[in-house]
């Protein structure tokens, strides 16, 4: 199959963990949530290892990615455990990963929104 390319963002709150993606060829959009409501980290899971080739975001080395590796690396379906680890990444107590499971572009450092000279 082949992995193809999203643009991408995580919401992140205290009662609900929804993750959005946008096929930059079809326009399609894929949206799965994890809340007490309904729980499709199963969905998402495999979403993210089969589709996934290049997840494009804003600032997402920094946040989206960190809990993305997080999903796919310790698969934990509670929706309190992203967002703590989302306050985390805000608070700096949580840094990125360099090795990646899909590959990212962010478009925050394309931009140099980064820079302090900016």
């Amino acid at each position: 199959m082949n992995k193809r390319a999203y643009i991408y963002d995580l919401e992140t709150y205290k009662d609900i963990f929804l993750a959005c993606f946008i096929d930059i060829k079809s326009n399609q959009r894929f949206v799965f949530e994890i809340s007490r409501r309904k729980n499709e980290f199963k969905q998402l899971e495999q979403f993210l290892r089969t589709q996934c080739g290049l997840l494009i975001g804003y600032n997402n080395l920094s946040f989206d990615y960190p809990i993305i590796h997080n999903l796919l690396s310790k698969k934990r379906e509670e929706h309190a455990y992203y967002y703590n680890l989302a306050n985390q990444l805000i608070n700096k107590r949580a840094y990125p990963y360099k090795v990646q499971f899909i590959q990212q572009l962010d478009l925050f450092k394309i931009w140099h929104f980064d820079n302090p000279a900016v």
